[in-house]
């Protein structure tokens, strides 16, 4: 079974100047969103897996991530969604509007009954922690949260260890999350069930700037799916609205995915093919990479349960763990892209501009052309030469001569490691803009 309400939205936003895997994740993100704890898939002694995503568009300036991300956004609104978070905000404002005004009850009450009844109106200093998730046991209620924004340096800001760390927490879905506001037993905030999301844009520098390396080490970045993508490099001057039409079956399709809950379950053939996925994967080679690695099989089912509820089902197949492990395998073939070439150097951010240069076309590039993307950023011409030969000794970009003028030219190196891990893998059958060049 295709998915054909991906490949819908596809089409729908097909012609627009943003990248197809942009479009793609902003996609899946608002179904995570909007689908927030009512379908889940149980692993052993981790307990429930819900189907939250945290996923970072990053690319260079001018890239279209956050014109991906309306559509998909307007879609949700168009269904009813409403749990979006500000455009700004500091962490403990953060946890008292999830607190207060984020929380959604996921069904409609039963006959005459009020699903808040008995518990409390929120927050619920009175009441135990045991006596509190007894409670939640029994209820639907959760509090949702997605943050979509297109400038997320702007909403998490630089090196915020302390934000980090509490989105770091909240991706693990506890059955309630306590935030003590001073030192008092008392005084305290208890989100129900908290379910967040997130879709933002970002630049590579963007990235390095919040995310340094101590705060990648505690774990923030092993969980977010980093997206990465070129620009289209196309000009659309006058783009035709969205067919309304479409746009209104999407959203009825959303409607129903909203409408859907229990446990996802796998197919024997499922089950064996994941358990081969697992078995045969091989690492990243990025050593920055090796902690979303070690939690590589939690982003697999999260995209699994997705891809499947797309579909209207609750037991996943075969085909079903090869869509998602294909879109996933596609999507970190460019993470270590994502996460910029340089390090720490002083010519840091003329090797990023360089690459976000090459990067941009697929033909070779005059060492002249290039020095005008980073004259500003070096103190005389000779070291460019420099900087593109660490480059090229990182096997980041490559160089040939111009025989006929006899001028040096340099163009990206594309990762060569396509087929590396190849169990469930059909690029050319999920990923329509998959080239092997």
């Amino acid at each position: 079974m295709s998915n054909k309400l991906l490949e819908s939205y596809l089409d729908y936003t097909a012609e627009t100047e943003s990248p197809t895997q942009y479009h793609r994740w902003a996609f899946l993100s608002a179904v995570a969103a909007i689908s927030g704890r009512r379908v889940y898939f149980t692993l052993g002694h981790i307990g429930k897996i819900y189907p939250n995503l945290y996923c970072i568009l990053v690319g260079s300036p001018g890239a279209r991530k956050d014109s991906a991300m309306r559509p998909a956004k307007d879609l949700l609104k168009g269904a009813g969604y409403s749990s979006f978070s500000p455009e700004s905000t500091s962490a403990g404002q953060f946890l008292d509007d999830f607190a207060h005004g984020f929380s959604k009850t996921t069904i409609k009450p039963k006959r005459n009954e009020d699903p808040l009844a008995g518990i409390i109106d929120s927050p619920a200093p009175n009441l135990s922690k045991d006596s509190l998730l007894n409670k939640l046991s029994s209820t639907d209620l959760t509090s949702e949260v997605y943050i979509n924004i297109g400038e997320f340096q702007d909403f998490i800001g630089i090196n915020n260890q302390v934000f980090v760390s509490k989105l770091t927490t909240l991706w693990d879905n506890l059955p309630v999350y306590e935030h003590r506001l001073r030192k008092t037993a008392n005084n305290q905030l208890n989100i129900l069930k908290p379910t967040v999301n997130i879709l933002g844009g970002m630049t590579v520098s963007a990235w390095n700037a919040c995310f340094p390396s101590e705060i990648s080490e505690k774990g923030f970045t092993a969980r977010v799916v980093a997206v990465y993508s070129n620009p289209t490099n196309l000009r659309i001057t006058f783009p035709k609205a969205p067919n309304p039409q479409t746009r209104i079956q999407l959203i009825r399709e959303l409607g129903k995915i909203q409408s859907m809950r229990g446990e996802l379950k796998l197919s024997p053939e499922a089950e064996a093919l994941l358990d081969d996925i697992y078995q045969k994967y091989v690492p990243l080679p990025d050593v920055r990479l090796q902690y979303y690695c070690a939690r590589r099989l939690t982003h697999l089912i999260k995209l699994l349960i997705i891809v499947t509820i797309m579909k209207g089902k609750l037991i996943a197949e075969a085909e079903d763990v090869i869509e998602a492990n294909t879109i996933l395998s596609y999507t970190e073939h460019d993470m270590s892209t994502a996460l910029g070439y340089y390090g720490e150097s002083r010519f840091a951010l003329a090797s990023q501009k360089l690459m976000d240069t090459l990067n941009s076309v697929r033909v070779p590039i005059r060492i002249d052309d290039l020095w005008s993307s980073v004259s500003n950023d070096l103190d005389k011409y000779s070291q460019i030469v420099d900087v593109l030969t660490n480059l090229e000794k990182c096997g980041k970009v490559t160089k040939a001569i111009d025989e006929i003028n006899n001028e040096m030219h340099y163009i990206a190196v594309k990762p060569s490691s396509w087929q590396k891990n190849f169990t469930g893998v059909n690029y050319a059958k999920y990923i329509r803009e998959w080239t092997k060049d």
